[in-house]
């Protein structure tokens, strides 16, 4: 898991990066992120061609989408959601694309 912490932290370029894999090994990266122990993995939920976006640019890698299937990719990578750093929580990219 270091090797692909390592990958996106030392990427010189800004931007989206696409990664497409089978549920276990995208678990695998999501609890790495979140700085779970590789043994409880299993715990989180990937459904079958679902988008999960964890921003890597911050400090420490961040979630900001885990197993959505709503549709749009582009709606899920909006900028304010990407840039913000929520304290006590938050609704996330798309509740707040809603309330417009």
């Amino acid at each position: 898991m270091a090797a692909i912490h390592d990958a996106f932290g030392a990427r010189s370029s800004k931007g989206h990066v696409m990664v497409v894999s089978h549920g276990d090994v995208i678990k695998s990266i999501v609890a790495s992120s979140l700085g779970m122990h590789l043994d409880e993995f299993q715990r989180i939920v990937i459904d079958p061609a679902s988008v999960t976006i964890i921003d890597f640019e911050s400090p420490r890698p961040r979630a900001l989408v885990i197993n959505n299937a709503s549709g749009s990719v582009s709606a899920l990578l909006g900028d304010r959601a990407k840039k913000r750093i929520l304290l006590g929580g938050g609704s996330g990219p798309l509740a707040k694309k809603k309330s417009k």
